[in-house]
């Protein structure tokens, strides 16, 4: 290995004060392996430069281990004190991975322990046929600085169980722009969600019960399969904005399904270029869909909170509301109806214009439902009239 990789300041580690950036890293190319298990690894990531995008531009990277279109597998060992840079901080991560066009690569991080530095780990994937396989089980993340957490993967999802994040700028797993490449289950913990996560046809993704997904402004979650959101009433699952921003919406595309349990959702239905009446928190074309003791809160307006077309709808046991009065001059609806069917079992609607738009017939059905199901109704309960009797 040259001067820029680990032997970079190796003597003076000998007598001097140890720091962050006492050595470089390790390089693992096309087609290599490497394997580390019980190791422990020191100060490293000290920072490089590599060529940008364009001739003027150089990147300042700082990585401990860093996989280019090769396989890393690392167990039952430490990363303490890595550096981080002044610039370009978005290339800082203890075990980076990425690949090249026509190539993929894999990475497996089990049993291990990160103390320290800008990210523990990023995956970063990008949209042009490449692939990167990853594990990520058993760890645990302490006193990153990241804002977006210690762990962030884009495009490919990585798979996760297990892990322990404290004490970090967020104890998050940061997901942007992730299409699922099969069936997934969420297990309980906090994950960043930028853009879209799809789901594509034939892929089901099932959230447990006490997650909480801390979404970015105008992301959301693309059904083209099944959604399964499955809390308890002790521990829901959370689908909120990060900060004061509004979050997407979960879009069911047309021949998705989807069944939620004991879910909040907040502060959705970001809407940029769309009518106001086309979106909603949840948008349902032909969509089988069931909710079950969920909350829909304060989306932004004047859009819908929930937007159904040809859809078959069942909502028992729920809330749809906003927590503050609207002034402006667009009807603002808990849900607009367009064909299919919707069951409406014990749901309370509360401070909007009107409860039900009916645009385009359907049938919608009521079942312990009575006029105090509605609350601070300035319109009307539902509209037509004529299309729903209690």
């Amino acid at each position: 290995m040259d001067k820029n990789f680990v032997q970079k300041k190796l003597t003076k580690l000998a007598g001097d004060v140890l720091q962050a950036g006492d050595w470089s890293r390790i390089e693992v190319s096309s087609g290599a392996k490497l394997n580390i298990s019980n190791a422990r690894f020191y100060y490293g990531g000290s920072e490089f430069k590599k060529q940008g995008n364009w001739v003027y531009s150089l990147k300042n990277i700082s990585q401990v281990i860093r996989n280019i279109a090769g396989t890393v597998e690392i167990d039952h060992s430490t990363f303490y004190n890595s550096f981080i840079g002044a610039n370009d901080q978005q290339y800082s991560a203890v075990v980076w991975t990425e690949t090249q066009i026509g190539k993929s690569a894999s990475t497996t991080v089990k049993n291990s322990e990160f103390n320290a530095g800008w990210m523990a780990i990023k995956n970063f994937g990008q949209n042009d046929g490449q692939k990167i396989y990853s594990e990520i089980s058993d760890n645990q993340f302490k006193n990153f600085l990241g804002p977006d957490g210690p762990v962030v993967a884009t495009y490919h999802l990585p798979s996760l169980a297990n892990n322990v994040l404290t004490g970090n700028n967020k104890d998050t797993i940061n997901l942007e722009a992730v299409s699922l490449p099969s069936d997934t289950t969420l297990a309980n913990g906090d994950y960043e969600i930028g853009g879209a996560l799809t789901v594509p046809i034939g892929v089901t993704l099932i959230v447990n019960s006490g997650t909480n997904l801390k979404m970015k402004l105008g992301s959301g979650i693309d059904i083209f399969g099944k959604l399964i959101v499955s809390g308890t009433e002790s521990a829901p699952v959370n689908i909120e904005s990060v900060g004061e921003d509004y979050w997407g919406r979960l879009d069911f595309k047309s021949g998705a399904a989807g069944d939620l349990k004991f879910a909040y959702l907040r502060k959705g239905n970001f809407t940029q270029g769309t009518l106001p009446w086309d979106t909603g928190v949840v948008r349902a074309l032909n969509t089988n869909l069931s909710i079950e003791n969920c909350a829909f809160l304060d989306a932004a307006r004047p859009q819908n909170m929930i937007l159904l077309n040809d859809s078959q709808t069942t909502i028992k046991d729920s809330v749809i509301s906003w927590t503050t009065d609207y002034t402006g001059i667009q009807n603002i609806d808990g849900i607009k109806f367009s064909g299919g069917t919707l069951h409406l079992n014990n749901t309370f609607f509360n401070n909007m214009d009107r409860g039900i738009e009916i645009l385009d017939g359907g049938l919608i059905t009521a079942e312990n439902m009575t006029l105090g199901h509605f609350q601070n109704i300035t319109d009307l309960n539902w509209w037509p009239v004529e299309m729903l009797t209690m």
